[in-house]
């Protein structure tokens, strides 16, 4: 196997996986591809590396299975955590998968790994293994934080916005709202100009007598005609109380009365 791969194992159901490869990483190995086994993933996936010493998160994408360890990681040594999301759009959700790789610290030529004939070699194992146990324990409670911050600040910074898709079909016509009441009655507006004054009108025809006008006599031959037919009535009116069933009665006195003109009260039997 190339001495640049890591081989990264997911056991079936698992979402945190561990490294197999059988040589340790150190500081300064420069170049290194991470190769995940057990996964499915997509023909390109987004993956995020964090350094606990520097608290920031590296995103890169990763394509056929396998992502490269940026340059700038390897030069410190420590705990590498790399987390794998991958985003479901038809659900709107996301799976995150981790795992954890150890950067041992650059051997300078100088230094002998010798140990101190004091020491207890199985003292010191121990106390590693706690250490990294306890290492361990701190990283898996800090990992919802981490993925979260991660999300959010993904989210905020526009990384999953992807570009507008194209303008829908214009939707079916809808029905016809309600008239709205009327509104207030506006300002009256200024008043317009004044027109050109029209072209003189024709002359008038001369009034006709006995068509456009009466005279004075005419007037008063009406109203003495009028006034005679009226005391004929009266007449007629008269004769027609004075000689009928009423002659003699209370009721003929009472009009008689009214027809001459007198004021007197007449007692009706």
């Amino acid at each position: 196997m190339d001495n640049r791969i890591r081989l990264v194992r997911f056991e079936e159901g698992e979402h945190v996986g561990r490294d197999v490869t059988d040589r340790p990483l150190y500081q300064g190995n420069y170049g290194q591809v991470i190769q995940f086994d057990g996964l499915t993933l997509p023909d390109s996936f987004e993956v995020h590396m964090t350094d606990e010493s520097v608290g920031e998160a590296v995103q890169v994408i990763g394509g056929n299975n396998e992502v490269g360890i940026p340059n700038v990681l390897m030069e410190r040594s420590g705990t590498l955590t790399v987390y794998i999301f991958l985003h479901d759009t038809e659900n709107d959700g996301t799976t995150c998968y981790t795992v954890w790789l150890m950067r041992n610290p650059k051997i300078q030529p100088d230094e002998q790994e010798i140990p101190e004939p004091e020491q207890d070699v199985i003292s010191q194992t121990i106390g590693a293994l706690n250490e990294a146990v306890a290492k361990a324990e701190e990283i898996r409670d800090s990992i919802p934080e981490t993925v979260e911050t991660a999300l959010t600040e993904a989210k905020e910074s526009g990384e999953f916005d992807g570009p507008p898709g194209p303008h829908g079909e214009p939707g079916p016509k809808g029905e016809t709202g309600e008239t709205g009441p009327a509104g207030p009655q506006g300002e009256p507006g200024p008043a317009g100009a004044t027109g050109e004054r029209g072209p003189q009108g024709a002359p008038g025809s001369t009034p006709v007598k006995g068509v456009d006008y009466w005279t004075a006599a005419d007037k008063q031959e009406i109203v003495d005609e009028a006034v005679q037919e009226t005391e004929q009535d009266v007449t007629q009116l008269k004769s027609a109380f004075t000689d009928g069933y009423y002659a003699n009665s209370g009721y003929l006195q009472g009009y008689r009365n009214i027809l001459e003109g007198k004021d007197e009260t007449v007692t009706i039997h």
